[in-house]
């Protein structure tokens, strides 16, 4: 049977106590923190789980980076912030247009009061058809003030979505705006829009009426019909 000294105090002569390979060091009474100093080589520290409070993690992430825990819900590790709203812009038709039948808006120009600003590259518009700065999952609004000369009649408005550069189109949405003796209309629609590829993926503004003659209002110094759209996220 092994031997075992049994001591009260156990002191070094000089500044250290040499352990040699192989034996261990058993402290069952614990050492006060305040008689402990040093610093202890990062290869022999061991690497803290999470279940006794630590990270898991043997490494640093990159620049940017947050702790998260993992698809499996079962460890932590790095991952990128996400960057929240990377695209939001507003555009308003600038000038009147008129039409007894269905017909595109196209007076259309990039809000520019003093307050406006935008995020990201935001849409750009041709001919009526807008398209996107960036792929991503929109929310779309379309406001439209609407007017007549009199009598009694509808104004239509559509939000229309293409995704093969309008060789073909859907209504992402539509209004009605009932009109008695010449008096102006109001109408807010709005869509999601999932754009999964910015060559093909747009949208459009479309009017259509009832009376003989009708117009959706524009102006240059103040916005009457607008069409808006903020980036939710990614495409799914």
């Amino acid at each position: 049977m092994a031997s075992k000294i049994i001591v009260d105090q156990l002191e070094s002569s000089g500044s250290n106590i040499t352990i040699p390979t192989g034996t261990g060091l058993v402290v069952t009474d614990g050492i006060a923190a305040t008689n402990l100093s040093g610093t202890i080589a990062d290869a022999r520290l061991p690497t803290v789980p999470v279940t006794k409070g630590g990270t898991g993690l043997t490494s640093l992430g990159s620049a940017g980076q947050s702790i998260k825990v993992n698809s499996g819900g079962n460890a932590l590790e790095f991952g990128t912030i996400s960057a929240g709203i990377t695209e939001a812009d507003m555009y308003r038709l600038h000038a009147t247009q008129s039409s007894s039948s269905e017909t595109i808006l196209t007076n259309w120009e990039r809000v520019d009061d003093a307050s406006y600003g935008k995020i990201g590259t935001g849409l750009s518009v041709s001919s009526g058809i807008f398209t996107f700065g960036a792929t991503g999952l929109y929310h779309l609004i379309f406001n439209a003030e609407t007017a007549h000369e009199g009598g009694t009649g509808y104004v239509h408005l559509y939000l229309r979505g293409s995704t093969d550069n309008f060789s073909s189109n859907d209504d992402l949405a539509r209004s009605n705006n009932y009109h008695d003796g010449g008096h102006v209309g109001y109408s807010s629609i709005g869509a999601f829009f999932n754009c999964t590829n910015t060559s093909t993926h747009k949208v459009a503004c479309y009017f259509n009426t009832s009376f003989s003659n009708a117009g959706v209002n524009g102006a240059t110094d103040n916005t009457r019909t607008s069409l808006s759209a903020v980036r939710l996220g990614d495409s799914v």
